[in-house]
């Protein structure tokens, strides 16, 4: 009888070890479950922060899509602007070129008419200076 006492001791050994070994496996199996489930909700937090600051960069990045267009639109209206300006101040360098040649021709006319003038005086001085000369007759 000997042998069966020694087997059944070592039979409730190894079943206490084997218990032992399952209630440790458990344990380490729940600890790992418990990090991984701190871990998901940490990755899910880190996910819904990361999610919201997507949606705030893509409304940032439509804003200043906005602002881009915004701005082109400006620069067209202002180089429009400037291509205007440019045009009427040609417009106004050539009406000021017209004007100056206008008035040199003016001048020049007037000149004229004084010369001629002058000379009307004279042909005039003369006629009567030589009129006051003959005698009546």
């Amino acid at each position: 009888m000997q042998p069966r006492v020694q087997s059944q001791a070592r039979l409730k050994r190894l079943v206490w070890l084997l218990s032992a070994l399952f209630v440790a496996v458990a344990a380490a199996g729940g600890l790992g479950t418990w990090r991984l489930a701190g871990d998901a909700a940490r990755l899910q937090a880190e996910t819904a922060a990361a999610a919201a600051a997507l949606a705030a960069a893509r409304r940032e990045a439509a804003d200043a899509r906005q602002a881009a267009a915004a701005a082109q639109r400006a620069l067209r209206a202002a180089e429009d602007r400037a291509q205007a300006a440019e045009g009427g101040r040609a417009k106004a360098e050539a009406m000021a070129k017209a004007t100056d040649a206008m008035r040199a021709d003016l001048e020049a006319r007037l000149k004229a008419a004084e010369a001629a003038r002058a000379e009307a005086e004279a042909k005039l001085k003369a006629a009567s200076e030589k009129g006051s000369e003959r005698p009546p007759q």
